[in-house]
């Protein structure tokens, strides 16, 4: 059975083995009070670990839908850029608007679209679809986040955060 490729060049996702290694992270500051006042989108900037392959695939994605050079790409440049790294489907993209309350005037720069990408990620790892990336070509949390977010109810439960970003961090939990 041949290989089979996305659009882009020089990563292979046939058996998912380019992405299977790669790490992302999300973590939470020692002091948690530093979440209040934060949007989830100012959280995934913040908080959003990406390593370097990653970071230096999501960032072609971004080079090549950003064409005018402002270095902001808006929503629809966005998805093209996701779609260049995964195939997706709606359902995906509704979750990643819905967990972080953009809409269709957002635009971001580079390191907010990394993070969005690093959280597209979590999405298809968490919700499968049959012909989108598999569950086991994504790679699964680590040990270190796993340790921030022990008892995420109970570190979040006296201080005063969005119900948003309470959403964003449950479902990364």
């Amino acid at each position: 059975m041949p290989k089979q490729t996305n659009q882009r060049e020089g990563f292979e996702n046939s058996s998912g083995a380019g992405f299977s290694k790669r790490t992302i992270r999300f973590d939470l500051p020692i002091d948690i009070r530093l979440l209040e006042g934060m949007s989830p989108t100012q959280y995934l900037r913040a908080h959003c670990r990406c390593d370097e392959d990653l970071t230096l695939l999501y960032k072609t994605a971004f080079i090549k839908q950003d064409k005018d050079k402002d270095g902001q790409i808006n929503m629809t440049e966005m998805e093209s850029a996701l779609l260049f790294v995964y195939k997706l489907h709606e359902s995906h993209i509704q979750k990643l608007y819905s967990l972080t309350n953009i809409n269709e005037d957002f635009k971001m720069d580079l390191k907010l679209f990394i993070a969005l990408a690093c959280l597209m990620s979590r999405i298809l790892y968490k919700e499968p679809i049959n012909d989108a990336i598999k569950p086991d070509t994504i790679a699964r949390k680590g040990v270190l986040e796993k340790a921030d977010f022990y008892a995420l109810d109970w570190r979040v439960s006296e201080v005063n955060i969005g119900t948003d970003l309470r959403i964003l961090l449950s479902y990364l939990l």
